[in-house]
């Protein structure tokens, strides 16, 4: 039989004998639900979650000094109500 119209080599790629016989199949398909949810999480991420409230950014204003006591208790307020 002419080795060009046998497909037994095809066979031996992921589960033929071997050490490594499904080894490599199944670290491949590791690897692909990994990256699978990489990407999920990377696509469905809130930004929302991460962005400072006005809260936030008021105390960072206060602690680097852009304004007073009075001022931030105002804005405080205001935000509040």
């Amino acid at each position: 039989m002419s080795p060009y119209l046998s497909y037994e080599h095809i066979n031996n790629w992921f589960c033929g004998p071997g050490l490594f016989s499904g080894f490599w199949q199944i670290v491949f398909w590791i690897l692909v639900v990994f990256l699978g949810v990489k990407l999920l999480k990377a696509i469905f991420s809130s930004k929302a979650a991460d962005s400072e409230t006005p809260l936030d950014i008021l105390r960072f204003r206060y602690a680097r000094g852009e304004i007073n006591r009075e001022d931030f208790e105002k804005m405080k307020n205001e935000i509040a109500a």
